[in-house]
């Protein structure tokens, strides 16, 4: 009898299918959970391992023993003619159809279902400017995030980052469409009126799905008891987002660093003008975060978001010829901000930065997860670590991706994060994959979704494919950046 008569008979060939299979299903089963948060991204590649050293096993098991009906029997004590393994095969291509039906089901499932919202979840859309004067926008976008990151420091309530949920505004707004959109089972919205000296703030706490109000008050204080005004907007929120979703440890509003109201002003605009993403935004934001500390030096969120405004300074090429001066002006007011709150998130953010920018990995991961164990819903956090866990220099890419998953859930409107995973991607050459990333992206970015697609035709050295991509780009959205890639895809085709 030959080798792979024998394999057969002795069902080694199905038990191989079978292995591979059920391999699979167990993989993505770990997926599923690993993207729920139930398991940690670091157990995907034991898991991985632990199947590939067992496959072999399988192999050599099915070759030397038999099931037979007084149990497990090594095949060669069974006298002939008594061997029963036709009819454990039979019984072993029923389990192989039903583990791939099985298979089939949990991707279509992954795939093509929309999972409801946590109900311990929530968006804070931007407060309405209702002051007679526009220039107030700053100021009701600063009550607004700061009761956002009151409730993003609390664990359990998934908090949607303010890059997202500052996207929508307007009088006319859908709430159930919003809900969607973010992924969320409520949302707080509210306004601000500052005229006079007077500060009046309405909050109102909203069922995502069904539209309907939860929870409202209104707060009538004077501009010098702005903070005071804060912390007793902030208690309320807070109790009432946990009394809804039935949290027990609901964070309390921490108490400010600050005791300066024109200090704290200054740090609003400051946070309004650098959400822009503009040179003259960028700028403007130094300018307002250099006037808080100098109005209150101890000021360690302002530290920590002026260490910030430098970096992105340099990142954006804001002044090429004083890059080692904002480095140094980062360092120097991120330590700040850590001498005077050791465990402050957005401090140890910079610190992530500058510690990442340097190529000091081990350093920046361990301020990187720090930050987020102040601030469990840190969306830049969770990016900025899955870049660098992932990086080429650690290696560790299931988590890195894990990392950028969570990223996206609190930032699903954040262009940068599924383009970061397509050009991993693309580097590890998974291109369905990476297909996926920029599908996703379509919605957010058009514009760079066609650029990426391009980049995978191009994969091969097509790299007239490039030149379609970053032309289809600059069609949808005109920028300085497509003539670029223009330029560069021009240049590779000579």
């Amino acid at each position: 009898m030959g080798l792979v008569s024998e394999l057969r008979r002795r069902n080694v060939l199905r038990m191989a299918v079978l292995y591979v299979l059920a391999a699979w299903v167990v993989m993505q089963v770990a997926g599923v959970l690993m993207d729920l948060g139930a398991l940690p991204a670091a157990v995907g590649p034991w898991v991985l391992a632990v199947l590939v050293i067992g496959f072999p096993i399988a192999l050599v098991f099915s070759w030397l023993f038999e099931i037979t009906p007084e149990g497990l029997a090594r095949e060669k004590d069974i006298p002939e003619g008594e061997s029963i393994t036709h009819i454990t095969g039979r019984r072993m291509d029923f389990i192989v159809i039903a583990v791939l039906s099985a298979g089939l089901i949990l991707v279509a499932y992954d795939k093509w279902s929309v999972p409801a919202p946590a109900e311990a979840s929530i968006a804070v859309l931007p407060f309405k400017n209702l002051s007679a004067d526009p220039e107030q926008d700053y100021f009701a976008d600063g009550i607004a995030e700061e009761i956002l990151d009151i409730l993003a420091r609390t664990p359990g309530l998934s908090v949607i980052s303010s890059r997202s949920s500052f996207q929508f505004r307007g009088d006319n707004l859908d709430i159930r469409e919003v809900g969607q959109a973010l992924g969320v089972a409520l949302i707080l919205e509210g306004s601000v009126r500052n005229e006079n000296s007077t500060v009046r703030v309405v909050a109102q706490l909203i069922d995502a799905e069904e539209g309907t109000h939860l929870w409202s008050q209104s707060y009538d204080r004077e501009f010098e008891d702005v903070l005071a005004l804060q912390s007793e907007l902030s208690n309320a929120v807070v109790s009432a987002v946990g009394e809804r979703v039935g949290l027990t440890s609901i964070s309390k509003p921490r108490a400010p660093s600050v005791e300066n109201p024109e200090a704290y002003a200054a740090y609003m605009r400051g946070k309004h003008a650098i959400r822009l993403q503009t040179e003259a935004g960028i700028r403007r934001a130094i300018e307002q975060f250099e006037e808080a500390v100098d109005l209150e030096p101890g000021f360690a969120l302002a530290h920590a978001a002026l260490a910030e405004a430098h970096l992105k300074k340099k990142s954006t090429h804001v002044a090429r010829d004083s890059d080692a001066a904002s480095v140094a002006a980062a360092v120097r007011h991120a330590r700040l901000a850590l001498t005077l709150e050791p465990d402050l998130p957005e401090g140890h953010y910079a610190m992530g930065l500058i510690s990442g920018s340097d190529f000091r990995f081990g350093e920046a991961i361990r301020h990187l997860e720090q930050a987020i164990r102040g601030n469990p819903n840190y969306s830049k956090a969770y990016f900025l670590l899955g870049s660098y866990v992932g990086s080429f220099f650690q290696g560790r890419y299931v988590e890195g991706r894990a990392l950028w998953k969570k990223a996206q859930d609190l930032d699903p409107v954040l262009a940068k994060s599924y383009a970061n995973e397509a050009n991993v991607l693309m580097g590890r050459r998974e291109l369905d994959e990476a297909l996926e990333q920029i599908e996703k992206l379509e919605s957010i970015s058009p514009a760079l979704a066609a650029f990426k697609r391009g980049m995978v035709g191009a994969i091969d050295g097509e790299w007239a494919n490039l030149a379609i991509g970053a032309l289809d780009s600059l069609q949808i959205e005109p920028s300085e950046g497509g003539w670029e890639g223009v330029a560069w895809a021009m240049a590779r085709l000579g």
